[in-house]
This record gives C-alpha cells, structure tokens and sequence, in this order.
C-alpha cells in the first residue's frame, strides 16, 4: 500500500512542479522577447539550482511520510496482536455459585456473598498482551475464598499505559478499608511500582518482579512463579530482589509455567506445565492469602 501513495504523491508534484516551471519559462521568454527582461545565465542556473532542492526537499517529504506510515503499521500490527482469553475464561465471566460478576467500561469485578460486609478488596494487573479476562479464572478462586477482587482493563492490552488503574477501582469502592495489589508479568511490574508510591496493605505478584526501589515501603509482599517457566527473567528475577521490602515471601510452584496464571493457552516460548492450570492457580491464592492476609 505505501509504495503506490508514495509515487502518486511524488508524480502529483512533479505534474505541478513541471507546470510552474513551464509557464515560470514562457513567462521570462516573453519578458526577454519584449525587452524587458534580459537574459541572464546566473540567474538561469539558480533556478535550476532552486529546483533541485526543491525536489530534494520534496523527496525526503515523501520518505518521511513513508517511513511513519511504516512505523505506525508496524506498532498497529504489533498491539493489535495479544493473547486472548479462552473458554475457561468465558466461563468464569459468568456469575454462579455464589460469585457475583459485573463487567464496568474499565474493569470486572468479583464479589462472594456478604459483599456489603466484605472490608478487603484485591485489584489485579494483567499480563502484557493478554486480555484483561483472561485472568477471570483466578480472580472467581479468589472471590470464592471470600474476597472482593477486580482485574482491570488496559489500553492495548498494556498495563504501562494505566498505571493508576487502581485508583478508579478502589474510589468506586470505598466500603472497603484493605486493598491488596497484584499482577502477572508486565502487569506484576507495574502493580508493584504504583504499589511504591502508593498505600496497600499487600503486593504479590506472579512471575514478575518491581523495576523501581521500595525496599523501605511497609507492605507485605509475596511473589510466586512456576519451575517450568520460560518466559520469566530468573538473572533479573533475582537482581530485583534488593528492590523488595526485606520480608519478601517467595513461593515456587513445582510443575507450574508462565502461562497458567492466566486462561489463555500456551504462551510463546514458555515451558510445558506438568500440573494443571486449576492445580496452579489453587496454590497461588493459597499461598497470597496466606502471606498477606493472616494473622
């Protein structure tokens, strides 16, 4: 497609550009004939002169265009490709067994039984390039052990470009006194940096880890991932842990990957689970609870 807009936009203004300069010529001649005008060599070759750059400069007019055309198809192409939620996910969308489910412009929400008595709320973060309700199964284990949870839509499927996702969430909310933060991935590093410059109770995430320093924040912080993940950072994972409040608790779930905290099928590049995606997600919302939430 850019190649043809390119030459019809370059064969436009050599059409005007030749006009102007044949009727810029009659013109001179016509001066010249009468008398009026002499001929005048340097004046000639600078037109020529004149012309050349203009061409040059209507050349690199072109190439400009063309080349943010390129760019911008190729950041099209690359946020319009994600990972999206699969049947699992469809069907933890739907409310039942006690777990109520509300889909809002900019987040879902899962609410247990009791929810005008519940006090502690879980906002989640999702993965980058995943579909936000591809985390609905993990947000429904969490509502049925009794907590209000919340994962959040992102612009392109990036939570980089919503950080204060939070915010919305937990104003929309305000019966609700504790507020815990977390995210997978992409969306465990952000949750853990606006965590930083922010007030909860609780941080966890799951195969992610903060690119920011809150050593010295007073939040209790759990972090989990699979032995069998592929997509996970173990030189980074292990060089942010001084970023982390010094009570960090790590959990490392045997047989589980990076995918299976999410529905959303085998993620490129990952490493095959031996344990199932329902085994996984149990654990981890065992052992979060536990770390954050007991006594």
């Amino acid at each position: 497609m850019i190649p043809p807009l390119a030459l019809i936009i370059r064969t436009y203004v050599r059409k005007v550009n030749s006009k102007l300069c044949s009727k810029e010529a009659i013109s001179h001649q016509t001066l010249e004939r009468s008398g009026v005008l002499t001929y005048n060599p340097y004046m000639a070759k600078n037109k020529k002169k004149h012309s050349k750059l203009f061409k040059i400069f209507i050349a690199l007019l072109i190439a400009l265009g063309v080349f943010e055309l390129a760019a911008f198809g190729a950041l099209a192409f690359y946020l319009s490709d994600y990972e999206h939620a699969d049947a699992n996910a469809e069907a933890a969308m739907k409310s039942g067994d006690g777990v109520q489910v509300v889909k809002t412009d900019d987040w879902v929400e899962f609410t247990p039984p009791g929810g005008s008595e519940l006090t502690t709320g879980i906002i989640f973060y999702p993965g980058g390039k995943v579909e936000y309700t591809a985390y609905a199964p993990l947000m429904r284990d969490f509502a049925e052990e009794g907590y209000f949870c919340a994962v959040v839509k992102m612009p392109f499927n990036l939570a980089l470009f919503d950080k204060n996702a939070a915010k919305d969430v937990r104003e929309a909310h305000p019966e609700m006194t504790n507020w815990i933060i977390g995210g997978h991935s992409l969306g465990g590093v952000v949750a853990a940096n606006y965590a930083a410059i922010s007030d909860f109770d609780g941080l966890f995430l799951l195969a992610a880890y903060p690119s920011t320093d809150m050593s010295d924040k007073n939040i209790k912080t759990a972090s989990a991932y699979g032995d069998a993940d592929g997509i996970l950072n173990m030189d980074e994972y292990e060089a942010s842990k001084s970023n982390l409040p010094p009570d960090l608790a790590e959990y490392v779930i045997k047989g589980g990957n990076h995918s299976q905290f999410g529905s959303y099928g085998l993620q490129e590049g990952d490493g095959k689970a031996t344990i199932s995606a329902e085994d996984q997600r149990k654990q981890t919302v065992s052992f979060v609870l536990d770390t954050l939430i007991a006594d």
